[in-house]
């Protein structure tokens, strides 16, 4: 007996032994269990993985769900063991929001999935699905899906296929249930809106459901149009086809135009850039100007009045106030402008610069004209001898006009002739200017570009360039009858700034390239002779490239859309870069 008492308390010895050595173990088993069980691991759903089930008649070989897309595919196929009509497939479940998902006939899908039940047979809408035949279906979900993952277990979603034999008629419909067990990944912007993509084939996030995406943009179209939006870029056919603008009088036009662009009904916004393609720099007809500047004391007044004005510099911010001289914004704008708002060559450096032929001369006039250089294409000497110029004196404008004459006739390698005349006024002293110029004595080969600067040549609004309606009529009337007597055109300045765009011009017409473009049906028609519209036009430098044109909403597949083209300018200018913007007419709004 007391052998078998020993026995016994060894045994229990061993035991508590061996649980004080091995407990620790057994519990961290435990632990690891527990775990396991928590988060799902051990759940049979869990491992075994995605799946769908559905009805006796059908087989759900497989299932994926894109939540980027919030597309459901169901890869499902007959088994009924005759041919059927599948014309409808919903998907609900609380991960798929109260909208659930469905596919029908009608259902629009994302750009690049096909719909399979917008097809019909025997006179009926759906899909056909022969004996054993497999089919995907991709099942539209009209809201954000919810997120399940580890740890939270899987979702489960109820399927119900709407179906009748293909000889038969949808109102003699069947309904398969079935059931998705399965995880839904994160979207790529569950955090940050929804993930989008746009019939340009581009994508991102958006922060509403009801924006679309243009180029990596997003876009709402308006809310009684809720379509689709999307871009279509303007890439062959007419792309960089050349405009000449060298027929008729100034403006030159080329009403017979047509662009050839693809649109839908509602155009919410469509660019294009219209380039000068020609100039003098591929052309070998080079030209000699006279650059004759007015100096009288009069020009030493404040632009808008008679007031003396500042004489600042070129660098100077405020150089385009009107308190700044008539003088300096003549000097500046010959020689370029440099300041925090803008940088602007100079006449001499636009004429000179990428044209070797050219040639430029430089004359001044007060009470008598000055020759300051004879024909140069020295830049630097110049600007240096224009820069140099002060107010004072009167007004010969005739003994300008013949020195200017004397410097073209001297010493000239090039037949084509221009003078550009800066002034504020008419002559006050000398010969009359005009009778001179639109006389025989004046060379028929020299003509004459005017530009007025300050209050004599103030026009009314929506009069500008008539001289009928100047502050001035004999100052305007002598600057625009010497510049029409010898071919050219004159221009104004109603504002400082406008000095630059009308030199802009005359630029233009001397290079042959269009300067102020305008172009039919455009939010910016161009710059208007003697106009200035908007100081935000100095910075950047003033070239108009890129126009916006509105089109129609009545425009629908593709049309050939008229493009008429103008400026006071001749030459080529090329279309490039179109791009359209709109909404179309095709429902994809959830």
């Amino acid at each position: 007996m007391a052998n078998e008492n020993m026995k016994t308390k060894k045994r229990a010895q061993g035991a508590l032994e061996f649980l004080m050595s091995y407990g620790w173990a057994i519990i961290i088993v435990v632990i690891v269990i527990a775990a396991l069980a928590y988060t799902g691991v051990l759940n049979p759903e869990m491992v075994a993985g995605n799946r769908c089930t559905l009805e006796s008649g059908f087989y759900c070989e497989d299932v994926r769900v894109d939540s980027d897309l919030r597309i459901v595919y169901l890869k499902v196929t007959n088994s009924q063991g005759k041919g059927i009509m599948i014309n409808e497939v919903n998907v609900t479940g609380d991960t798929f929001g109260s909208s659930g998902c469905s596919l029908r006939p009608d259902t629009v899908l994302p750009p690049g999935i096909a719909n399979p039940l917008s097809g019909s047979f025997n006179g009926n809408p759906g899909l056909r699905l022969t004996k054993d035949e497999t089919v995907n279906l991709p099942v539209r979900c009209y809201g954000a899906l919810t997120h399940t993952g580890f740890g939270s277990g899987k979702s489960k979603s109820q399927i119900e296929i709407n179906w009748y034999l293909e000889y038969s008629q949808p109102s003699l419909a069947h309904a398969a249930g079935g059931e998705i067990i399965g995880q839904i990944k994160q979207s790529s912007c569950e955090n940050n809106g929804y993930f989008i993509i746009g019939l340009d084939g581009t994508t991102s996030c958006c922060p509403s459901i009801s924006d679309y995406v243009l180029k990596w943009k997003c876009l709402s179209c308006p809310v009684d149009k809720p379509f689709l939006a999307y871009t279509d870029t303007f890439t062959t056919g007419e792309r960089g086809v050349e405009i000449v603008l060298n027929q008729g009088i100034s403006p030159y036009t080329n009403a017979s135009y047509k662009v050839k662009i693809p649109c839908q009904s509602i155009i919410l916004n469509a660019t294009y850039e219209v380039n000068n393609k020609r100039n003098l720099a591929n052309d070998t007809s080079y030209f000699s100007t006279v650059l004759l500047t007015d100096v009288s004391g009069s020009m030493a007044s404040q632009f808008n009045n008679y007031g003396f004005g500042t004489n600042r510099l070129c660098n100077n911010d405020l150089i385009f106030d009107t308190t700044t001289q008539r003088m300096a914004l003549a000097r500046c704008v010959q020689t370029g402008v440099v300041n925090n708002n803008i940088n602007l060559s100079g006449m001499t450096t636009r004429l000179l610069q990428e044209f070797p032929g050219n040639r430029v001369g430089v004359v001044s006039f007060q009470s008598t004209a000055s020759i300051k250089s004879y024909l140069s294409n020295n830049i630097n000497t110049l600007n240096t001898l224009i820069s140099s110029y002060i107010a004072s004196g009167g007004t010969n404008m005739q003994d300008g006009l013949q020195k200017s004459v004397d410097v073209l006739q001297s010493n000239n390698p090039n037949s084509i002739n221009y003078i550009l005349l800066i002034s504020d006024g008419a002559w006050s002293s000398g010969s009359n200017p005009v009778t001179y110029a639109c006389g025989p004595a004046f060379p028929s080969d020299v003509v004459v570009y005017t530009l007025g600067i300050g209050p004599s040549y103030f026009f009314s609004s929506g009069h500008e360039g008539d001289c009928d309606y100047a502050n001035d009529p004999p100052a305007c009337w002598a600057l625009y009858n010497i510049a029409s007597c010898t071919g050219g055109e004159s221009y104004s300045a109603m504002t400082p700034e406008s000095v630059i765009s009308a030199l802009d011009q005359i630029v233009g017409v001397l290079l042959q390239y269009p300067s102020n473009i305008k172009t039919s049906n455009t939010q910016y028609s161009g710059l208007l002779k003697g106009t200035y519209a908007s100081p935000a036009y100095l910075n950047p430098t003033p070239n108009i490239t890129l126009q916006v044109q509105g089109i129609s909403n009545g425009c629908t597949g593709t049309q050939d859309v008229p493009l008429s083209v103008s400026s006071a300018s001749m030459g080529v200018i090329s279309i490039d870069n179109i791009d359209i913007e709109a909404c179309s007419p095709v429902e994809f709004n959830p």
